[in-house]
């Protein structure tokens, strides 16, 4: 059974993804949900994919960008090209990771229904998607400046939707975290401003993306 023990010090904000994704990947079967994907803020193509493979057990990637996962395929991955709303694997997995995809899928409905089809009675879904609630997405808002939205982002989450649709599709949250995703700045003034946010906003407003750990509802 995964462990999903709580972290030391602060439990909601971590600095990357990968610090709660990879643990859980370790040793384990799993299904890589947009592998070949990325945001281009601050990954390359397939780079989640490649430090999932290092650590687990075994791994399929799906995603439906065909370059890519012919690149990811020239490279020795075992990576299959389909729609994970509707792609049948006949198989089941410990872990499955969805990195920033729920928020680019025709129906979410139908993607996590699949998920769960392919998931492991005692496993995880982790989905990581952009947070709704970012500071700098309101603020932006606020004074009617554009937002700057990744090339197919359809929809937005924050802990409150994602929980009601997880629930709408036989799953629960078990934990949820905050991720900054932010590159510190060079200069003394941008890291004073920079820690004084960490500081004075609460972790739902200071963090980039959301990592949400689902379970089953058995």
């Amino acid at each position: 059974m995964i462990s999903l023990s709580k972290r030391k010090g602060n439990k909601k904000i971590i600095e990357r993804r990968e610090d709660i994704i990879l643990p859980l990947c370790k040793g384990r079967e799993v299904l890589d949900v947009g592998c070949a994907g990325y945001s281009a803020d601050f990954e390359k193509p397939g780079e989640l994919h490649e430090r999932i493979a290092s650590v687990a057990w075994k791994v399929i990637g799906v995603d439906c960008d065909e370059k890519n996962i012919k690149r990811l395929r020239s490279r020795g991955y075992n990576v299959v090209l389909g729609n994970a709303e509707n792609i049948h694997l006949e198989k089941k997995f410990d872990v499955i990771v969805a990195g920033e995809v729920i928020e680019h899928v025709n129906n979410q409905g139908l993607f996590l229904e699949n998920m769960r089809r392919h998931l492991r009675d005692d496993g995880v879904l982790v989905i990581s998607t952009p947070n709704a609630y970012y500071a700098t997405f309101c603020t932006k808002g606020l004074f009617g400046l554009k937002v700057k939205m990744s090339p197919g982002h359809i929809i937005w989450h924050n802990g409150e939707t994602l929980a009601e649709l997880a629930k709408r599709f036989g799953f629960k949250i078990k934990n949820l975290y905050y991720v900054r995703h932010v590159d510190k700045p060079k200069s003394l003034k941008g890291r004073i401003f920079l820690n004084l946010c960490r500081m004075l906003l609460p972790p739902r407003v200071n963090a980039l993306i959301l990592v949400a750990i689902l379970k089953k509802k058995i």
